[in-house]
This record gives structure tokens, sequence and C-alpha cells, in this order.
């Protein structure tokens, strides 16, 4: 794979030997240095005076870690953001819009010409992830200002209240809130009115002691980064993703090939626990974490040990890439439900799918979205189930509770694998040493769902 030039220097040059020692990839090694040193970069930032400076530094530090980590692939990020910016300076009741049309396309075209997914499964990075992040933020700004300009407040669902503009930001403010610190690495999106208001310190941010406050939470957060880091480092010398391609794995019986399907996950999650574990830690010593009230989950993307132990698929993206699960439900889902009706399988389905096509243009990510839509659907089934029997039988809703969760455990990490393995025929083989059993398992429980009503709830009159 050829080297990225970044700056002054060909990163096959500069970490020949270091590459040669780790296995990793230059271009990974060019990310993690940068990625590294994002966290310190960033941390300075809240001792960094006055709304314009903080900005100006934001911005700066933000487009050197990109261009030392992408070179020249930066300009793919800049592109679209600046042709949106047009849009809302132009057209700004209907820049939402055009930038969807816009910008989500150039990011399809972005991952159809360099094969992302192949650089990432050969153990390379390049600047895709950060055009990723760097859409949803462009298209969350636009769609804001959009609401803003063009919606009146009484008629807005709470999520735009909350989060829509009727101010232009200046290019300052929207280039600084773009890079913001170098959040593009890794992610995660956060919002435009939270970006200014944290740069001004308004909101809660007009607290002088968010600074001090910071490092405990901070230390603690970049402290767990490291221990998932670690725990990938190991787990995957002994159970790497192509152990189910192994000869062994083939002569397995179900539940043994559903364990090693469990383990192979977990070990790929705890690269991620550890990418956005760091990322959060560096935003929160800056202070913009915080959100309020002692809390300083504003920008967290991951809450590990509720993944782990998640009791109910429909309460996974709660847990899990969670902001830009949020982004989906205020940009995409909830747009997608018409003024005084509820939303249904096709809403969770064409989410899904959107959320596939914005990772990649690879099967493997098709194959893990569409069936994550049943997934939520068969989870959803069980909930009701189980929120049925509550009050009328603890025992039958305790079952029923330890039954989703082995589920979400079996059906979460089968559907996944096929999203870590990235192409059609490793997907459908994986899914094919266990005879699709998990899909069955799912269409059943939605198809006794549509079919079979749950019990109502006894009514207070009946139970007094």
């Amino acid at each position: 794979m050829a080297g990225n030039n970044a700056l002054l220097f060909d990163t096959d040059v500069a970490f020949a030997s270091l590459s040669a020692a780790t296995g990793l990839a230059s271009t990974m090694l060019l990310f993690l240095v940068c990625f590294f040193a994002s966290v310190p970069i960033t941390m300075l930032m809240a001792y960094v005076p006055g709304t314009r400076t903080r900005q100006l530094y934001s911005f700066l530090t933000g487009f050197v870690l990109l261009y030392t980590a992408f070179g020249e692939g930066v300009k793919h990020i800049y592109m679209p953001a600046m042709l949106s910016y047009a849009f809302m300076a132009l057209a700004p009741t209907h820049c939402g819009l055009l930038t969807w049309a816009t910008v989500f396309p150039y990011l399809i075209s972005v991952h159809a010409q360099n094969a992302s997914g192949d650089t990432w499964k050969e153990g390379g990075m390049d600047f895709t992830g950060a055009a990723m992040v760097a859409t949803l933020k462009v298209i969350s700004c636009a769609v804001n200002y959009q609401d803003g300009t063009s919606i009146k407040e009484a008629q807005m669902t709470p999520s735009q209240k909350r989060l829509h503009i009727t101010k232009l930001p200046d290019p300052l403010e929207y280039a600084s809130y773009l890079v913001g610190c170098g959040s593009l690495l890794v992610g995660p999106t956060f919002e435009v009115r939270d970006w200014l208001a944290f740069c001004s310190k308004q909101d809660v941010w007009k607290d002088k002691s968010v600074t001090s406050k910071a490092k405990i939470p901070g230390a603690l957060c970049f402290g767990q980064s490291l221990v998932w880091l670690v725990l990938h480092l190991y787990l995957d010398t002994l159970c790497p993703l192509t152990t189910v391609d192994k000869p062994f794995y083939a002569s397995l019986n179900y539940p043994s090939k559903i364990a090693v399907m469990v383990a192979c996950c977990f070990v790929s999650r705890c690269k991620y626990y550890f990418s956005w574990k760091l990322s959060e830690s560096a935003l929160i010593f800056c202070g913009f974490g915080y959100a309020g009230e002692g809390k300083w989950d504003r920008i967290s993307n991951c809450h590990p040990i509720s993944v782990e132990l998640c009791t109910s698929g429909a309460k996974f993206p709660d847990h899990w890439n969670i902001q830009t699960s949020l982004w989906l439900r205020y940009y995409v889902y909830e747009r997608l439900v018409k003024p005084g009706t509820k939303p249904g399988f096709w809403q969770v389905l064409m989410t899904q799918l959107v959320s596939a096509i914005w990772h990649g243009l690879y099967p493997g990510y098709l194959f893990f979205f569409s069936s994550s839509s049943l997934f939520f659907e068969a989870a959803k089934v069980l909930f009701r189930w189980e929120k049925a029997y509550r009050t009328r039988s603890p025992a039958v809703a305790n079952a029923i509770v330890a039954l989703n969760t082995v589920l979400t455990v079996v059906n979460l990490n089968y559907s996944a694998l096929p999203f870590l393995l990235v192409d059609w025929a490793p997907g459908i083989h994986v899914w094919s040493s266990v005879s699709y059993i998990p899909h069955m398992e799912m269409l059943a429980i939605c198809i006794l769902g549509a079919v079979v009503k749950p019990p109502k709830a006894p009514s207070a009159k009946k139970s007094a």
C-alpha cells in the first residue's frame, strides 16, 4: 500500500522500521500518532482565552492533525463543507435538502473511488472515516439552519426546538465546528449549537469551574481507553477475526460456533471502545464533554459494559455509537414519520439502510444493517410481551427478559460479523455456517408479534 505523503514526509519512509517491528501499516502508525496527540492538544483548548481565539485554535490544530494524518485527502472534507456553506448562505430555507442531495452522494462516490473497506481490512487508514464524520456534521448544521429559517418554533418537534439555529455561523465558527480539535479523526459527531455555546462559554459552560472539574473524569475516560486497547491487543492474538475461517470452526456444533462469533466480535468491539473513549477523553479534558449537573456524557459514544450486558436489541443504539445513532434518529428516522402517525418497521429499515450506505458500499455493511432492522423489531416484540406480563406474572416477565438477553447476544454478534468481514463471500459463509438459524428465529418472533398480541395489562380497577 502506498504511503500517505502528509506534510513534508512520506509515511512509508518515516515509519519503515516501526512498521516492520509492529506489523502495522505506515498509514495506521501515522494516524495513531495524530490520534494520541489530539488528547493533549485538545486539552490545551480549556486554557485558551476568548471565543474567537478558541475557535481559531480549534480550527488550526484540527486542520494540522487532519492534514498530517490524511494528507491531500482533507480536500474531500472541505469541498462538500464549502458547498453546503454556500447553500446555507444563498438558500437558507432549502439548504438542508440541497446538502442532503449533494454531500451524501459525494460521500458515496468517495467510498466507491477509494475502496475504504479494503484499506481497513488490510490494516491501513485513509481519510474516508474522517469524511464520514464530517458528512454528519455538515448535514446536521445545514438541516438545523433550514429548520430555524423555515419552520415556526411552535411547529417544531422537540429535537428541532433544541437543535435549530437561526443565525448563519460565520466562516471561522463553521470551520472550527467542522474540525473541532481533531474530532474528525474517529468522531464523534456533535451539534453546531452545542459547539458555539461551548466556545462562547454559554449554557452549562458559564460555570468557570468546569475546566478544573474535567481532570478526573477525563483521566478516568482516558484510562478506560487504554484498558480496552490492551484487551484488544492481547485477545486479538487468541481469537482474531480470521478464526471463523479456520478448519476447526467448521467442525464445531451450533452453540460452539455462536460462542466463537461472540468472542471474535467482542475482540473487534474492544478496538472501537478504545478509539471512542480516547476521543471522548480529549473532549472531556477541554470541557466540551460537560453535560451539566455533574455529568460528563455529552459526547459519549459508547457504554461498553452496557453493550456487553445489553438485555434487549432495542436498547443497543443507546449504548453503541451513540452520537451516530442520535444523528440517525434526528435527521432520518424522525423525519420519515408523518405528523400524527407512529413509526413502524419501514422507518427503522430505511434508517438502517442510510446507515449502511454511510459506512460504505460493501455487502457486509448492507447485510448487517438490514439484519439489524429485524433484530430491533424482534427485540421490540419480546419487550412488549415482557411489559404485558410485568404486573400479571413477574416470573414470566423475568423469563422473557432472560430469553431476550440471550437472543440479543446471539443475534447481535451473528448479524455483526459480516460488517467486520466486509465482503459478500465471507459474510455469507459465516451465516450459512449456522444455517441462518438466528435469521429464522428473528423472523419467527416478528411474525408471532404480528399475529399474536400480548395480553393487556390488568386495569387498576380489577387489580384493586
